[in-house]
């Protein structure tokens, strides 16, 4: 993301970011509750998620993200 932080980006550049770049495990556990479906969703199917990430929220996820956890996250 160069030299911009998460909260200077625009929302169109916050979803650019959760589907195009490598996000670390401990950014997205930083901001998953700040996220938008949208997000959240390009997260689930683009970015590596580790079990205990998945247990631990699996229960607030929504119908698409929990759909988009078991068909992309291996």
């Amino acid at each position: 993301m160069g030299d911009l932080s998460w909260k200077e980006l625009t929302e169109d550049q916050r979803d650019f970011v959760c589907y195009n770049q490598k996000l670390t495990q401990a950014f997205i556990n930083k901001h998953w509750n700040d996220l938008t479906d949208l997000q959240r969703n390009n997260i689930c199917t683009y970015q590596k998620l580790t079990l205990t990430f998945i247990t631990d929220q699996w229960e607030g996820m929504t119908e698409w993200p929990r759909d988009f956890v078991c068909n992309y996250q291996k």
